[in-house]
């Protein structure tokens, strides 16, 4: 998800969905997705990156178009998580090693106090991941 997930703006989908004369059930329809999604969406879930080029091609715009008319903004996509404080701190708690599933964990640890973490907080939760060192 546009988190990578993409936040829309309630009304911002819904009225182009509605200008365009859509129902939920056709632009679903239009994109391979359930209904749901698209009321999900509508009242601000996040959309996964790769559905932006299939709600522009439905709406005949470009991805920077749809972006725009809907007001949907850089920070608020997954891609969304603002991830340089983050990497900032990782950097600065000097880790041996950082993997793919490291960097997760810090995101999900991020999203769900709903503020960047500090170096200190980030070298913890990692030494926490960390089986200790055999002696």
């Amino acid at each position: 998800m546009l988190g990578n997930g993409s936040k829309l703006p309630e009304r911002g989908l819904r009225n182009l969905r509605i200008s365009k004369k859509l129902t939920q059930k056709q632009l679903a329809e239009k994109i391979f997705v359930t209904h749901q999604s698209i009321s999900n969406w509508e009242n601000g879930a996040p959309i996964s990156e790769h559905h932006l080029p299939k709600l522009a091609r439905a709406f005949g715009l470009s991805v920077d178009k749809l972006r725009a008319t809907i007001n949907v903004r850089g920070k608020e996509l997954e891609s969304e998580v603002n991830i340089a404080p983050l990497l900032g701190a990782v950097m600065q708690a000097k880790p041996d090693i950082v993997t793919i599933d490291d960097l997760r964990y810090l995101l999900h640890v991020q999203r769900g106090l709903q503020q960047p973490l500090d170096t200190a907080t980030v070298k913890t939760l990692l030494l926490k991941r960390r089986p200790a060192p055999s002696p």
